[in-house]
């Protein structure tokens, strides 16, 4: 048996032929066996389980296509998908996490590192330049700051993918870095229990609901740009 049974057609052919030479009576034999050999190949095997009714037959059709849909009253039975990756490999699902399918390198800890300050003192800035310029109860400093952020983080998130720049470092720096620290949810949650603490039970409820609702609202318009500029 060849080490790595889908590495070329004739490989392929190959498996087929042995697999056809196996007396398996039932698919669980048969997804046993493929398991089975999947692993002694290096695989390492996951096998999900999915419900599934028998297909109806339609004598009316060709007999290559006497398929029919099932009966509604059909018995529902157990099928099951087989999962398999060379051992060793991340799976699939976490190429979509932050960092692709990369151990995290010392540029992009630096890069958080550089970013995470510098969008702290922006923050920093940008609050107290609100501040002075609003006297009223209402955070609006924070507000501001969090809606912002979370327009430009979906503007970024879906923007650096239309481009061939290298996303682990730029979404490191300029996501969770600088639009990290940035924004704030600690200040906007402690910003709204004072205010119900203090009475102002209106100006917390719209603290707190409003800049949830305003931004997604921001992270929509965001998104939506980049897909009305870019086409993608």
């Amino acid at each position: 048996m060849n080490e790595d049974p889908f590495g070329s057609v004739e490989a392929d052919k190959r498996w087929l032929e042995v697999y056809r030479c196996r007396d398996k009576s039932t698919l669980e034999e048969a997804d046993a066996w493929i398991a089975g050999q999947l692993r002694a190949s290096g695989y390492v095997v996951e096998r999900q389980g999915v419900p599934v009714q028998a297909f109806g037959f339609d004598a009316t059709k060709p007999k290559q296509r006497a398929y029919a849909r099932p009966a509604r009253d059909a018995p529902w039975h157990t099928a099951y998908n087989l999962y398999a990756k060379k051992a060793g490999r991340r799976p699939y699902t976490d190429r979509h996490r932050p960092g692709g399918t990369s151990g995290v390198s010392p540029f992009v800890l630096l890069a958080v590192f550089v970013g995470g300050g510098t969008g702290a003192v922006c923050r920093h800035g940008v609050g107290r330049f609100v501040g002075e310029r609003y006297s009223g109860d209402f955070p609006l400093g924070t507000y501001v700051i969090n809606v912002s952020g979370c327009f430009a983080l979906a503007l970024l998130a879906s923007l650096l993918p239309t481009t061939n720049a290298n996303a682990t470092w730029l979404l490191a720096l300029l996501g969770t870095g600088f639009l990290g620290g940035f924004t704030t949810f600690s200040t906007y949650a402690l910003e709204g229990v004072l205010l119900a603490l203090d009475g102002n039970h209106r100006l917390a409820v719209v603290n707190l609901l409003g800049s949830i609702v305003a931004g997604l609202a921001a992270a929509a318009v965001g998104a939506a740009a980049v897909r009305l500029v870019t086409g993608a």
